[in-house]
């Protein structure tokens, strides 16, 4: 029987419901009569059965939507408000548009452009006039949310059509969104988050910070001691260290959260105002950004797509975003991962450096506050 004791929720199962019904037909007509699958009686009885075990599984996922460990989507998305987090929501990959056209040509705000490597439409964000110069800038965003590709070069398709709008290129690989967080992420976010309302300074504001919208990754560095420390951190001070997220966002998470008469440290400086509404000094930093360069050899075999070399230079670029953290040196090694995701070649070579052309295989060092950057444009795949 289907029930909520003190011991938890108890189901009847599909087969359980259906030997049920057949007692209880058989109680009122007889043992004689015939409920075998085939029969009108027993067809009738098999409707009934499924229907009452269909209403046994909303019981069982209701009971189970009040548990963050087994709720799934809007239930969980519920659930975790009062840890005092929220869902992270998709967000678009924006990129740069470099328009050429006519002077005095419009480009309204809207216009769609598509890349010719992943068919990824993208829209102007503002309304434009091209100059006499003959070319604009023009920022854009991926038409749909999520981690929306498009390489340097690629957006180049007008798709609409605007008279003196001759061409479109995007210089620089567009910066990748965020997929709406999956119900399995935001459990462990949600494990992790309990540390926002701890008392000690640095699990709390580092749990916050990682929870604010559009945030990618945060670190806090603390330093305790009476003299500067080795990464050159003034003494009794914070250094928060953000990738993402909206300056004022973040200056208010770390006046919310920072300990009184903690020093400090960071190159973006803005206010955030405490309850009484007085201005407070805030400091905090995006990482250091350590470009690198990659050139693959390899050599074609059966399966190798035509469109291998972008693929491969996508499935880097969408690697590092993913897995590169804070201060964590790029590890040579582990490119082979993604280079073996694209099917149809074997490796000859792999280099990585710091500059255009590398022909080593060092793993490359990240300063403790920086973050390697990979982009299209400075990845080269060679095809022997």
């Amino acid at each position: 029987m289907t029930q909520l004791t003190a011991q938890g929720f108890t189901r009847t199962r599909l087969d359980e419901r259906l030997a049920q019904l057949q007692d209880a037909m058989r109680a009122i007509f007889g043992p004689g009569i015939n409920l075998d699958p085939d029969t009108m009686d027993g067809q009738t009885l098999g409707i009934y059965a499924e229907s009452s075990s269909n209403l046994d599984q909303l019981a069982e996922d209701v009971y189970h939507s009040f548990n963050p460990q087994s709720a799934t989507g809007a239930a969980l998305s519920r659930l975790v408000q009062l840890n005092g987090i929220r869902r992270i929501e998709g967000t678009y990959s924006t990129v740069t548009l470099r328009c050429v056209g006519s002077q005095g040509t419009f480009i309204k705000a809207g216009s769609l452009v598509k890349s010719t490597a992943t068919s990824a439409t993208f829209e102007t964000t503002e309304d434009a006039i091209i100059p006499a110069s003959g070319q604009i800038d023009i920022a854009a965003r991926s038409a749909l949310k999520g981690h929306v590709l498009a390489p340097a070069g690629t957006l180049s398709k007008i798709d609409t059509p605007i008279f003196g709008w001759q061409s479109v290129t995007n210089p620089q690989d567009a910066v990748p969104g965020r997929d709406e967080e999956t119900d399995g992420a935001l459990r462990i976010r949600r494990r992790k988050s309990t540390a926002t309302a701890s008392v000690g300074l640095r699990d709390s504001l580092y749990g916050y910070l990682n929870n604010l919208p559009d945030v990618r990754q945060a670190e806090v560095f603390e330093n305790e001691e009476g003299t500067v420390d080795k990464n050159g951190q003034a003494p009794h001070s914070i250094y928060c260290v953000v990738d993402g997220g909206r300056d004022q966002d973040i200056f208010d998470a770390i006046w919310l959260k920072k300990g009184s008469g903690c020093t400090q440290v960071g190159a973006t400086v803005g206010i955030a105002y405490d309850s009484r509404g007085n201005p407070q000094v805030m400091k905090f930093s995006r990482p250091t950004e350590v470009k690198v360069w990659v050139t693959v050899n390899l050599q074609p075999r059966p399966g190798w797509p035509t469109d291998g070399a972008q693929r491969i230079k996508d499935a880097l670029t969408a690697w590092a975003v993913e897995n590169q953290s804070i201060g964590e040196e790029v590890i040579h090694s582990r490119l082979y991962g993604p280079l073996n995701s694209v099917p149809g070649h074997s490796v000859s070579g792999l280099y990585i450096g710091k500059a255009a052309g590398p022909t080593g295989s060092a793993n490359i060092a990240v300063p403790f506050d920086g973050l390697a950057r990979f982009d299209s444009s400075r990845i080269v795949v060679n095809i022997l």
